[in-house]
């Protein structure tokens, strides 16, 4: 992408992925992308407008801070999982043009119940269920989640697009 636009910022809430893409990025030759550790949970570090266009695949916690971040008429763009929480926060936003699209199914199966259980609560929203004191919760989703006789989550992505008023 670098080739088609003037500048890139990425950020991500992972130093260690900072890492591993300032890595990559100084052996390219690439000048025009930088990486800034951020995360969407607290206020974004960029100038008030800075942006035209955001590209987000985390979906609606970021949407709070990208009103300010976006200029007007800038878009954003992005996929997610859920979109009735990035429907109601596009909206509540005042973002026009919102155009979502689902593009597919999507299964991911999990080699064991502790990475079952892991990815369950790295899910906003979702309690610890690594913690003993939630073990027949997570055998009641490890029960609800066999698909073919393996444990996995089906979900629907969707990509979704808005234009900032």
């Amino acid at each position: 992408m670098s080739r088609h636009a003037e500048q890139i910022i990425g950020c991500d809430n992972s130093a260690e992925m900072i890492r591993i893409s300032q890595s990559l990025l100084e052996s390219s030759g690439i000048g025009n992308v930088e990486f800034v550790y951020a995360t969407t949970k607290a206020e974004l570090p960029f100038h008030d407008g800075q942006f035209d266009f955001i590209y987000d695949r985390r979906g609606p916690t970021s949407i709070l801070e990208h009103p300010r971040i976006l200029c007007s008429g800038g878009t954003i763009f992005g996929i997610h999982t859920d979109v009735t929480d990035v429907r109601r926060r596009l909206s509540e936003n005042g973002y026009v043009d919102v155009t979502i699209e689902e593009f597919n199914e999507a299964v991911t199966y999990f080699p064991s119940g502790v990475e079952f259980a892991l990815n369950l609560s790295d899910t906003p929203g979702n309690p610890d269920f690594t913690l003993p004191e939630r073990k027949g919760e997570l055998e009641a989703k490890i029960r609800e989640n066999q698909i073919d006789g393996r444990l996995g989550i089906r979900e629907l992505k969707y990509i979704w697009k808005a234009t900032k008023a």
